[in-house]
């Protein structure tokens, strides 16, 4: 039988059910997401009067604030609270975080826990978020441990006792996680990563109620009785992991602003200090500059309005040439079809040198990058990204190179970026050669310093090559302009540069180059290494390198004016003399122009460069 032969009131019953049946498709659908929705979102305190006691609980003398004036729970001295979670969050993934602020005196060395819970299993598995955890080592440090028998714990990584806290201030706190092979843990400090653990951990723990607030309590075989002395406020507790774009935006909604507590503490708001000789270069990778005579028009004047004199343009990226070049390829978007003999680099150094702006051209020494063909003998064994520096054939091309243009450009400065061997090379001759040097496997030896051994046979071995670039570059660049300033990129006494052939001291005492531009993109900035560099080196002798925007996972956020001010301060103060570096020209956002050109950098300064 055919649908005709059905008289039409069964067809109008088959549509009304087949209509019927779609909507409750539909609804089911909807209550599925609703319900997984559910399940992911954060389960928050704020909290209120109106949680105790079903939700919070108080010992001692913890109290909820009048929340007409400000919602938050505050624990002074030993007191503390417990909140009963509706959700569990276990240890497969999961987010938790709180903002806190210190009632404890500035100075204050006792240890103050956040928050501690206990998980499921017979092992007294704990989770701990803590300033000061595993006294004495773990003193005024800021620890988040995720579970104590999977040995999964993050901390802040520096030896300096950066200030996380300021009196009637509040602070952001979280955690994020994810089991598996590799799982992570992170810590974040308003809004910001500060450590990150990748380990291998399986999960599969829930949480058991309660959440102490304020108390070790609920770590197992740790308690100690550490004080609370805190407010705290809109903790929150969600069973999925967030991303960090997710933590720096739940730290912004919550009234949270992105100058560093940790500058603030540090940095003068007068620092003394000779700034009319100050060094202020600014970095740009970006090649747009070659675009047009317009665009390298315009980039100059925001530079200039900005308050920089030294400009670091990229003119080789380790494919192919900005400028050109008599020496190895040349991009061909640098081409002017109305006027093939314009040269974008001559251009450049004849508007900076009219605006008063210093010019040093940047090189990629090493580093190889898509676009151009070379030599195999440049690229056989060379590790991925990279040429090999042990090829003196490639040595004598980027001696060449980097010479060619001191001597045909009216050029300030050269600034050399991945002076170092980046890897290992692999080819035959390689692996024998450095065999029969040293009687040494050349790829054991790289594992070995990958796992933390200083091995000297490496080093001699990778610094012998590296050493005669940077000399023959400069002997060359000094011979044909001898006032020219050599300048290299590096991260001072990092053990893997080291072993790629990184020689900063011995090329400083050599007169081989002028000034070192420490790469400090870490936020926060290592203190400790820096102020270990500026005794070793000197402050004449270097420039803080900082970036001019903030990375959230995989988002660039430009940094306010305001907070690249600080960081201008920051240097002024903790390292007088020393040159100030910024990284780099895409994120100069035009706020940022305004308040350095208007502000910290609202005097004119020539660069001046010491020994």
């Amino acid at each position: 039988m055919s649908a005709d032969d059905l008289p039409s009131t069964y067809l109008t019953c088959a549509a009304n059910f087949g209509t019927r049946l779609l909507i409750v498709m539909v609804l089911l659908l909807h209550c599925r997401f609703a319900l997984a929705a559910e399940s992911v979102a954060p389960e928050w305190l704020i909290p209120a009067n109106a949680d105790v006691p079903t939700r919070l609980t108080l010992h001692g003398a913890a109290t909820v604030l009048d929340e007409k004036i400000e919602a938050a729970l505050r624990l002074t001295g030993h007191s503390y609270a417990e909140w009963q979670l509706k959700q569990q969050l276990s240890t497969d993934e999961g987010t938790f975080s709180m903002w806190a602020r210190p009632l404890w005196a500035t100075g204050d060395q006792n240890s103050h826990t956040f928050a501690t819970f206990k998980w499921s299993g017979p092992d007294n598995s704990y989770f701990a978020l803590s300033q000061g955890w595993w006294e004495p080592q773990g003193r005024q440090k800021l620890y988040v441990v995720l579970s104590n028998q999977e040995f999964a714990f993050c901390m802040m990584p520096w030896t300096f006792n950066y200030t996380l806290y300021l009196q009637d201030q509040w602070t952001m706190l979280g955690v994020t996680w994810q089991s598996g092979n590799p799982g992570y843990l992170r810590l974040f400090v308003d809004g910001k990563r500060i450590c990150e653990r990748k380990l291998a951990f399986p999960g599969g723990r829930h949480a058991l109620n309660p959440v102490y607030l304020g108390s070790d309590r609920g770590s197992t075989v740790e308690p100690r009785d550490r004080l609370s002395d805190m407010d705290i406020r809109h903790i929150a507790a969600t069973p999925r992991a967030s991303t960090d774009e997710e933590m720096h935006a739940t730290y912004i909604r919550g009234g949270g602003v992105d100058r560093s507590k940790w500058i603030l503490a540090l940095a003068s708001n007068d620092p003394a200090g000779d700034v009319i000789h100050e060094r202020r270069l600014i970095l740009d990778e970006d090649t747009a500059w070659t675009s047009s005579r317009g665009e390298t028009q315009r980039r100059i004047r925001r530079i200039k309005a900005a308050g920089f004199n030294v400009y670091a343009p990229c003119v080789w990226d380790g494919a192919q040439a900005f400028y050109l070049a008599s020496v190895g390829p040349v991009s061909s978007a640098i081409h002017d079809g109305a006027d093939p003999r314009h040269d974008p680099l001559e251009y450049l150094i004849a508007v900076a040198h009219a605006a008063g702006i210093a010019v040093h051209p940047w090189f990629d020494i090493a580093r190889h990058a898509p676009g151009s063909n070379f030599p195999d003998v440049y690229l056989a064994g060379a590790p991925k990204d990279a040429f090999n520096v042990q090829s003196k054939q490639f040595r004598d091309f980027i001696v060449a190179l980097v010479v060619d243009a001191a001597r045909r450009y009216d050029v300030d400065g050269i600034n050399l970026d991945y002076v170092r061997a980046i890897g290992p090379c692999s080819n035959k001759e390689c692996l024998e050669n450095y065999y029969r040097k040293f009687g040494r496997s050349l790829l054991q030896d790289w594992k070995a310093q990958e796992q933390g051994k200083t091995v000297p046979s490496l080093i001699e071995w990778n610094r012998s090559a590296i050493a005669d670039i940077v000399r023959r570059i400069s002997y060359g660049m000094r011979r044909v302009k001898p006032n020219t300033i050599l300048t290299i990129d590096t991260v001072p006494f990092d053990q893997s540069r080291l072993h790629q052939g990184l020689d900063e001291d011995g090329w400083l005492r050599a007169g081989l180059i002028d000034a070192l531009v420490d790469m400090s993109y870490d936020d926060p900035i290592d203190i400790d290494t820096l102020d270990r560099a500026m005794k070793m080196f000197t402050p004449a002798r270097q420039l803080v390198a900082v970036r001019d925007y903030d990375l959230f996972g995989d988002t660039a956020v430009d940094r306010s004016g305001e907070v690249m001010s600080d960081y201008v301060r920051l240097i002024r103060t903790r390292w007088p003399g020393a040159g100030i570096a910024v990284y780099h020209y895409p994120h100069l956002s035009s706020e940022q122009v305004l308040w350095l050109g208007r502000g910290v950098f609202a005097q004119t300064a020539t660069a001046a460069w010491g020994q």
